[in-house]
């Protein structure tokens, strides 16, 4: 990692390496479950309308 990444783009790559690490575990349909359900609640903490595209 050079000294040319900004604090944000570093930010970004630490998020992505811990949502990683919540998933490493897990097979394809059930990691991209446990994303799509995290995401949705927080969606919901936001107040983000969403709809159910995941079958439940």
């Amino acid at each position: 990692m050079s000294s040319k990444e900004s604090k944000a783009q570093i930010e970004v790559w630490e998020w992505k390496e811990i949502a990683y690490k919540e998933v490493e575990n897990l097979d394809l349909k059930e990691a991209l479950m446990a994303r799509l359900e995290k995401s949705a609640v927080t969606a919901e903490k936001l107040g983000i309308k969403t709809v159910n595209i995941a079958g439940k």
